[in-house]
């Protein structure tokens, strides 16, 4: 690896991951946003932003304002979401910008590189967990530079099967990120003509894939996408693609039979918590999960909310140290918190980063690729608040819809591109 490649990865781990080092008063992505302007500006080089990317910002704005003004008149003083807002904007748009403009002055923005830099951020996080859950020192070494408040009691109460990895969040959102690399390994292994890099992305899925049921069951529902992108034309199943789908079922197989055959303590509490409703299939016989059962508890909730709830909201996020309304499910938050209406403007935006990703290329297995990691948005959505509060999976869709972008440098495109020296 190249001391460029060794450097990029850094900055993406520690700002994607959002470490939350220990008796820093700033997050990992702060930290490293303040390192990027400083990098930028002692190398003398240009911040570049193009017009495609103030669509969204824009509505974002518009999503700010309408979530501040229903806060004041309805004085409830709950600036949940209106912080995720601004975290949008001043953290995850502006980091992202700041980042790939530091991966274009490398010569490494093109989408292949950011897709790439991803499996080996995520890579490097699964051996963490790994090393984590073997290495008492190891995990206690973790533990010391990044504080996360209830890592402890999280992996207490799963007999230490959960709760480990170096990111700001160590549950199901990470567990989501972590799946969109087993998702992008497909489309890179077709893409490259390296044999060492075919070898690293087989070797990669098995770390990764062990992170996955660690972090989350939700996970799991990327690596069913992943496969569906394998075989979604099966008239024209080239050996490549048969190879690949292959290698992806025996390295189910072989890490199902792992678990399900390991006696260890350990491998116990991974298969309650993994397999939970294969195991109700055979005792109660229906597939069926705790957490399953209680989103559906959950969402019975609708029918309690008022006219008003449903269009304007109740600018109420959290309640006595609860989600407001008692429910765990994103789109029900949003509704809760900014209404029908805000929920909209959030659609617009999502919707807006969606065109410039599937106008700026031709290539139509990433147009494929990218409608399934927004169908997996939309399913990490229902599990919990994500398209908000989930910066690492937020700066994982910028970083991959900027590189579209900023990979475009046809003359055509000129004008789209603005050119300051903000930092000097």
């Amino acid at each position: 690896m190249s001391v460029s490649n060794f450097f990029l990865y850094i900055c993406s781990f520690i700002f994607i991951y959002n470490i939350p080092f220990t008796h820093s008063p700033l997050s990992g992505s702060k930290l490293m946003i303040i390192f990027m302007i400083f990098w930028l500006t002692m190398r003398g080089k240009h911040f570049v932003i193009k017009k495609p990317v103030l669509k969204p910002v824009y509505w974002m704005i518009v999503l700010l304002l309408y979530s501040l003004g229903s806060v004041f008149l309805q004085h409830t003083g709950d600036f949940g979401l209106v912080y995720a807002e601004v975290l949008f904007l001043l953290n995850h748009v502006l980091g992202c910008l700041l980042l790939i403009n530091i991966f274009q002055n490398c010569g490494k923005a093109t989408i292949y590189d950011i897709l790439h830099m991803m499996v080996v951020i995520a890579f490097v996080q699964s051996v963490i967990i790994i090393l984590s859950m073997l290495i008492a020192p190891f995990n206690d070494f973790i533990s010391s530079i990044a504080f996360i408040e209830g890592r402890d009691d999280l992996q207490f109460r799963y007999g230490y099967a959960r709760g480990y990895g170096l990111a700001a969040s160590v549950t199901y959102d990470l567990a989501v990120c972590q799946a969109f690399a087993i998702m992008f390994i497909p489309y890179l292994m077709d893409k490259t003509l390296q044999k060492k890099k075919k070898i690293f992305y087989v070797l990669a899925t098995f770390p990764i894939l062990f992170s996955i049921l660690t972090l989350g069951r939700t996970g799991l529902v990327g690596v069913g996408l992943a496969l569906i992108f394998i075989v979604k034309d099966n008239a024209k199943i080239s050996s490549k693609t048969i190879k690949i789908s292959l290698y992806l079922f025996a390295t189910a197989m072989i890490g199902a039979a792992f678990l399900l055959g390991n006696d260890s303590l350990l491998i116990k509490s991974i298969n309650t918590y993994v397999f939970e409703g294969v195991d109700k299939i055979f005792t109660i016989g229906k597939l069926q999960t705790e957490t399953g059962g209680h989103l559906v508890n959950m969402l019975k909730g609708i029918k309690e909310w008022s006219s008003k709830t449903w269009i304007w909201g109740d600018a109420r996020y959290s309640d006595d140290w609860r989600y407001y309304g008692h429910t765990d499910i994103g789109f029900m938050r949003d509704i809760l918190y900014f209404g029908l209406i805000g929920a909209f403007i959030l659609f617009i935006v999502y919707v807006h980063i969606y065109k410039i990703i599937q106008k700026k290329t031709e290539d139509r297995r990433f147009h494929f690729l990218m409608k399934l990691f927004f169908i997996f948005l939309l399913v990490a959505h229902f599990k919990g608040e994500f398209l908000l509060s989930c910066g690492t999976g937020i700066c994982i869709l910028l970083m991959i819809a900027f590189s579209v972008i900023f990979e475009d440098s046809e003359a055509t495109f000129s004008e789209d591109i603005y050119i300051r020296d903000p930092f000097i």
